[in-house]
């Protein structure tokens, strides 16, 4: 399961990462993608603890309930603003310029492909992680018997808990 996995979220999340800046360009691509990975990265892990986990760590009820929750929401909102100003730059870029300046700065510049392959970057790296950290000790601890942890096992066991 983990070459599969592998290859989906690292090889396909890296591939479409390239061609974000590919039809974006670096400043509005890296923006995107890397905003949306922000935010699902922040949202994911509670709404998946919410719904999921053991409750060893906050749920997306506990994030809405308390002030540090609410602020953190408040940033993702911010975060959100930034994506969209950066878009309508973007689709403002591509109203301005001609065929021929299009090409000139960003070879393949095209708007809604760019988006539509940011967003598949952000949310691919963002689950790269959380498999990692999140669902593949569960997965390994309900099919290994009690006792036997490979070196692999505990690396994830510490890295979840720093959650």
């Amino acid at each position: 399961m983990n070459p599969v996995l592998g290859i989906v979220f690292h090889a396909i999340g890296g591939l479409t990462f390239g061609l974000t800046m590919r039809y974006l360009g670096i400043s509005l691509g890296v923006s995107v993608a890397l905003g949306l990975c922000a935010m699902f990265g922040t949202l994911i892990p509670p709404i998946y603890e919410q719904f999921f986990g053991d409750g060893s760590t906050t749920t997306f009820s506990e994030l809405l309930s308390s002030i540090s929750g609410r602020v953190t929401l408040g940033g993702i909102g911010v975060c959100l603003v930034g994506i969209i100003i950066c878009g309508k730059a973007g689709m403002m870029k591509e109203k301005e310029l001609s065929p021929e300046e299009k090409t000139q700065g960003v070879k393949e510049f095209h708007f809604a492909k760019g988006i539509w392959v940011a967003t598949v970057a952000g949310v691919l790296w963002y689950l790269q992680f959380f498999f990692t950290a999140w669902v593949q000790p569960r997965w390994a601890s309900m099919v290994l018997p009690a006792g036997r942890c490979t070196w692999r096992l505990s690396l994830l066991q510490a890295i979840r808990s720093d959650y």
